[in-house]
């Protein structure tokens, strides 16, 4: 049987996928259902706000907030990179530029 946490990811992936709103599993027959067949039980909105809470406390922190501002100064252009690798039928002398643009941008980071 699958973990807890393996669950619930599924699930939220399973309710995104088919359009279905978070707040349907608050609907009492459907979490009935749930819980009968899947044998989990359904997290409910108190549950969500507690973890909103939690996540808040986390985030504001001073190490997270300059870890994540030193992410987006020195990484904002990667996704980027790796999208244009993907374009089909580019040269190879292109995806050669295109990795030293980047190995170039990473070399002025300090450690």
């Amino acid at each position: 049987m699958a973990s807890r946490n393996e669950f619930l990811t599924n699930m939220c992936y399973a309710l995104v996928a088919t359009n279905i709103p978070f707040n349907k599993l608050q609907s009492t027959p459907f979490k009935n259902f749930l819980q009968k067949y899947v044998n989990q039980n359904i997290p409910d909105e108190k549950d969500d706000a507690q973890s909103v809470q939690k996540v808040k406390s986390i985030l504001s922190t001073t190490p997270i907030i300059s870890d994540l501002t030193f992410i987006r100064s020195h990484l904002s252009e990667l996704p980027n990179s790796i999208t244009k690798l993907e374009k089909q039928n580019s040269t190879l002398n292109y995806q050669i530029n295109v990795i030293e643009t980047v190995r170039d941008g990473l070399k002025t980071i300090e450690n």
